[in-house]
């Protein structure tokens, strides 16, 4: 395979990209992992500059939330995952990498991981992010009052309640590892404290 021409293999996709006048102006190279475009542009001198963008595949958050009856503020579902190679846990808000719908790929990752049923017609969007340093990593976040525990987690993670006040703390300590989960945390905080928490 070659960059310099569009081609598929072993669900490696390469298309060309090309300028008004016909000329290859870069390429796309895509697999079920990441996405990668090389691009040539022109500088603001006039020059000719590559550009690189590496892409994984998109990512997603789910908070899913209750209300806690004494207080009458929100409960937030949080996940925590031991690193087999450290035995250190790791808790966020759950969620995973997509491998093809959303609406296919939320609830059975969620059912899968956590035990956990729900429908991807519940989720109310709360805005994205983009995750990790090395690659960008398009996450998307959601939130959700229709959930139901019907099974037990997967091994190796256990997920419990927490008030969404204190969520937001234990974020600040860093106790929460991933900044999409502080990022939706913060959000949920906000729209909580102005009123505009949606239970559909």
């Amino acid at each position: 395979m070659s960059i310099l021409d569009n081609s598929s293999k072993d669900d490696i996709v390469v298309t060309q990209t090309r300028s008004p006048n016909g000329g290859v102006k870069g390429a796309e190279v895509s697999t079920r992992f990441a996405h990668y475009k090389v691009d040539v542009r022109e500088s603001s001198t006039g020059q000719p500059e590559v550009w690189f963008r590496l892409e994984s595949r998109d990512a997603f958050e789910v908070a899913m939330l209750g209300y806690n009856t004494t207080t009458n503020g929100p409960i937030v579902t949080l996940q925590r995952k031991r690193r087999l190679a450290t035995d250190t846990p790791r808790t966020k808000v759950p969620g995973g990498y997509l491998w093809g719908s959303p609406e296919e790929d939320i609830p059975a990752k969620i059912l899968r991981d956590c035990g956990v049923q729900l429908g991807f017609g519940d989720l109310i969007p709360l805005g994205h992010v983009i995750g990790h340093s090395e690659i960008i990593t398009p996450i998307k976040l959601y939130y959700t009052f229709r959930w139901e525990r019907v099974a037990e987690p997967r091994s190796g993670i256990e997920i419990f309640d927490v008030p969404l006040q204190k969520a937001v703390e234990m974020a600040i300590r860093h106790e929460v590892e991933n900044d999409s989960s502080f990022s939706g945390l913060m959000r949920l905080y906000f729209l909580w404290k102005e009123g505009k928490l949606l239970n559909l």
